[in-house]
C-alpha cells in the first residue's frame, strides 16, 4: 500500500524519551507524505510533552497500554492507515480496530502478526535506530533521507530558564553534564572520577567554563560532589525541571556532554554542540544523532559488545580529545572555539 495525499494516518509510539524522538524522523516523513491530510500520534503520557509544537503532528495524544480499551474513544472513527511501533498487544489491536491497514514490525508470535496487515521484517544486521524506524514508512512507499532529530522548544520556555541562569552563570560559555543514564541501565554511567578529570582538563584549558550539572532527583548528590569538588564552577539542576524545561535548559548550553541516555537524544535534536559518550553495548554507531554537524562520539574502548564493561575504561583523555577536536570546527564566534593548527 501507498500513502495518498489527503490521507489519514495514526502512529503509536508509547515508549520512553529516546524512543519517543528517535521516531521523530519518521512521522516528519509521514507527515509530508500526506500534504492534505493529517497525523496523529499516540505518546506516552509522560513523554507526549516531547512531541509538543512540532510542525508535522497535527494532533497528540497520550495513552499507556492499559488505557487503550478506554482512551481510543477519544479518537477519530477511522484511520486510513495506521504505523505501529513497539509490541504491546492492546496497542497492535487498537490500531487493527481503528485504521483501515496497518503496518509494524514482525512480532514474535503469529497471534502479534495477526493485527497487522503488513509486518515488516526486523533488519538481520545491525542498523541505526533512526533508519531502523524509517522502515515501517518505506513500507508505505514513503523514502526520506532527512535523518535528524526534532523538537522544538517554546519561547516562554526558553526565557524562564535564562532567567533561572543568568545570576548563576554571570555570561560564562556554560558546558552541560548529563552524568548519568537511568537506574535499569546504570553500566552506561561514566564514572564520577571521571567527571572529574574532565572538567579539571576542561578548566585548564577555558578557565571561564561554567558547568551545569543535569539530570533527575537521582542525580542531586552526583551533581553536589561535583560541585564540591570545583566550588564556584557547578551549576545544579538536577531534578529542577520538568521535562520541557530542561529541554530549554540544553538549548542554552554552548556545549553538551553526556552518556547515553534521553537528555542525549534531546541534545541530538536541538543541534547544539555536543560529545556522546556510548556504551559498548549501545554503540553510538546505532544510536548517536544522525545528521549533526557539531557532533563527537566517543566509543567504549571495548571491541566485544558485554553488558558488563565498565565505563570507567572510557578515559577523561579521549573525552578531552574529542572536545578539542569539535572546538575546531565550531563557529568562530562561539566561545569555545579554538583555530585549526
Amino acid at each position: 500500500m501507498q500513502l495518498k495525499p489527503g490521507m489519514q494516518v495514526l502512529v503509536i509510539n508509547v515508549a520512553r524519551i529516546g524512543d519517543t524522538l528517535l521516531c521523530t524522523p519518521a512521522i516528519r516523513a509521514l507527515r509530508r507524505a500526506v500534504p492534505a491530510g493529517q497525523v496523529t500520534v499516540l505518546a506516552h503520557p509522560d513523554r507526549q510533552c516531547l512531541l509538543q509544537n512540532l510542525p508535522f503532528i497535527d494532533e497528540l495524544r497520550g495513552m499507556t497500554p492499559r488505557q487503550a480499551w478506554w482512551r481510543q474513544w477519544g479518537l477519530k472513527a477511522r484511520y486510513d492507515v495506521a504505523v505501529v511501533y513497539g509490541n504491546d498487544p492492546a496497542l497492535l489491536k487498537l490500531a487493527r480496530q481503528r485504521a483501515a491497514y496497518t503496518v509494524g514490525f514482525s512480532q514474535q508470535n503469529a497471534m502479534g502478526n495477526r493485527w497487522l496487515d503488513y509486518a515488516v521484517p526486523r533488519p538481520e544486521t545491525p542498523m541505526h535506530a533512526v533508519r531502523e524506524r524509517l522502515l515501517l514508512p518505506a513500507a508505505l512507499g514513503i523514502e526520506s533521507r532527512e535523518e535528524q532529530l526534532a523538537y522544538a522548544p517554546r519561547e516562554s520556555e526558553i526565557h524562564a530558564v535564562q532567567r533561572w541562569l543568568a545570576p548563576q552563570c554571570e555570561g560564562a560559555p556554560l558546558v552541560g553534564l548529563q552524568m548519568a543514564s537511568f537506574p535499569t541501565k546504570g553500566y552506561r554511567d561514566w564514572p564520577l572520577e571521571r567527571f572529574v578529570e574532565l572538567v579539571s582538563g576542561l578548566l585548564t584549558r577555558w578557565p571561564d567554563l561554567r558547568f551545569v550539572a543535569l539530570g533527575d532527583r537521582l542525580s542531586r548528590e552526583r551533581a553536589a560532589q561535583l560541585a564540591r569538588e570545583f566550588p564556584g564552577k557547578i551549576i545544579s539542576a538536577a531534578g529542577r525541571f520538568s521535562l520541557r524545561k530542561s529541554a530549554a535548559l540544553l538549548s542554552q548550553l554552548d556545549l553538551y556532554v553526556g552518556v547515553d541516555t534521553g537528555p542525549t537524544h534531546l541534545a541530538g535534536a536541538l543541534g547544539i554542540p555536543m560529545v556522546g559518550l556510548y556504551h559498548c553495548y549501545h554503540r553510538g554507531e546505532w544510536l548517536a544523532p544522525l545528521q549533526h554537524p557539531m557532533l563527537e562520539v566517543v566509543e567504549h574502548p571495548a571491541l566485544i559488545a558485554r553488558r558488563d564493561s565498565p565505563m570507567a575504561e572510557l578515559g577523561a583523555a579521549r573525552v578531552l580529545t574529542a572536545i578539542e577536536c569539535l572546538a575546531r570546527r565550531l563557529p568562530v564566534d562561539h566561545p569555545m572555539h579554538t583555530d585549526q593548527e
